[in-house]
């Protein structure tokens, strides 16, 4: 009986006993290790770099910036916050103060972040709502794109050259700038993003079906006593650039226009030739720009472009694109008996303060005396016209220019063609020098014909 309970006591033993075989204690090292090994990981995935508790930071205080696809990846800045930003050619880090609304034409359009990649690959996502999209990393030139609504649209349609807008930020700054001008621009332009002068840029983001964007372009305001500054160091003279903001001012010639008819009677024209070059980021609309004259008497004349039928250049209209240069002519009516030896011009803008003087030559009512000269008047071989030569002499102290309409052939009634002419029109005759000429008319019919130049007429014989 001892037996038999000696052996159901083993037995109950057994069921609670493990028998520690070399294989079992190696299979249980490899589970332990297999559990620690997925605890790491699931800590690395929560939290992969250990910053509970500051997610969108590194050690740095930087906020670590993806490719969102047009989302914006960020929610909240701080000033501390430090971005770089690229002009196509280098890139500068600078600290982010976010915009957090725009203030234009009686509005108050609130402002969110947007992410625009490097190469300038945007997503806008807003397609209503009063809402400015801001493109993060755009501080220089700050870019803002507003929601396609047709409120938005009319809001920038009304925008005009002079306009004040501006931008409030988070930190409790704002800034001003003023509108310069307006254009469609194609989708693909990735310039709208170039930080490399002040300014501002909007930019309508509706009918994205057009292939285009409307867009508002203005440039910073200086502050006053920076804008004082910059206006009194405007002065200059004849040919010497200056520059105006954006735009660089130079006049290079001056003269009264010696052609008949083209002022009322006791008044003259005077013309001034001048470049304007857009060296800026943004279009500029000529509109902004004020030209006038100024006698040593104190009188102002303004500019007016119907009395600029001779000049050498059009009158100054419409935009003038980045990097473009215009050549313009202004042209003033000034009385006939104007005294003195100078007159200033004048341009201003209504966009920004100061302006540009640039003192002119003038030499009193004498300013263009013209003398003119014949020396032939040639049957050419073939006889089917007549080669008329001479030169005309500047004797004032102010250049003038000699037209087509200030030449003519006259016989029996009849106002002959001229089919060639040497210079080409117009003449340019500096004071104290002369040009030569030599013009080719058609044949008169009769024997005789009157030749004029600048006024002065002289008979023409034994022509047939």
């Amino acid at each position: 009986m001892s037996d038999d309970s000696s052996q159901s006591n083993n037995s109950e033993n057994s069921l609670f006993s493990v028998e520690f075989t070399p294989q079992l204690l190696l299979l249980s090292a490899f589970g332990l290790l297999a559990l620690l090994l997925v605890c790491i990981f699931g800590v690395l995935l929560l939290d992969p770099l250990g910053r509970s508790g500051n997610d969108s930071a590194d050690s740095s205080g930087s906020p670590a910036l993806t490719d969102t696809g047009g989302q914006s990846p960020v929610s909240q800045y701080d000033e501390s916050n430090s971005i770089v930003i690229f002009d196509g050619n280098s890139s500068l880090s600078i600290d982010v103060d976010p915009p957090n609304s725009l203030d234009l034409g009686g509005a108050t359009i609130p402002a969110k972040a947007q992410f625009v990649s490097e190469a300038g690959e945007w997503n806008p996502s807003s397609v209503d709502g009063q809402v400015a999209e801001w493109v993060y990393g755009t501080v220089v030139n700050p870019v803002f794109g507003l929601s396609g609504s047709s409120e938005n649209e009319l809001l920038l349609q009304k925008l005009i050259p002079g306009d004040r807008i501006s931008i409030n930020y988070n930190s409790g700054e704002q800034r001003e700038y003023f509108i310069t001008g307006r254009e469609l621009v194609p989708l693909e332009d990735n310039t709208l993003f170039a930080q490399n002068r002040p300014g501002v840029t909007l930019i309508w983001l509706g009918n994205a079906n057009s292939g285009s964007r409307l867009v508002v372009y203005g440039d910073y305001t200086l502050p006053d006593a920076t804008a004082d500054e910059v206006a009194s160091s405007r002065t200059a003279v004849t040919g010497d650039p200056v520059t105006f903001g954006n735009l660089v001012m130079t006049a290079n010639d001056s003269r009264i226009d010696g052609s008949a008819g083209t002022a009322p009677p006791g008044f003259a024209v005077f013309l001034v030739d001048f470049l304007v070059e857009n060296q800026g980021n943004n279009v500029i609309d000529s509109g902004l720009l004020r030209i006038s004259l100024k006698d040593q008497q104190g009188n102002q004349y303004s500019s007016n472009s119907a009395a600029n039928l001779n000049g050498t250049f059009p009158t100054l209209t419409g935009f003038i694109n980045p990097g473009d240069t215009k050549q313009a002519t202004a042209a003033f009516q000034i009385p006939a008996a104007l005294t003195g030896d100078s007159v200033e011009w004048h341009v201003n803008r209504v966009d920004i303060p100061g302006e540009v003087v640039v003192g002119l030559p003038f030499g009193g009512s004498d300013t263009a005396v013209a003398s003119v000269l014949l020396t032939a008047a040639d049957v050419s071989p073939e006889g089917s016209t007549i080669v008329v030569s001479g030169s005309v002499t500047n004797g004032g102290s102010q250049s003038f220019q000699v037209n087509a309409s200030d030449v003519s052939l006259e016989g029996s009634g009849t106002v002959y063609l001229v089919f060639s002419t040497t210079p080409g029109f117009p003449w340019n005759v500096p004071p104290g020098q002369t040009v030569n000429f030599a013009l080719s008319f058609q044949r008169p019919q009769g024997s005789s014909a009157t030749f004029t130049l600048l006024g002065d007429s002289f008979e023409l014989n034994g022509i047939r």
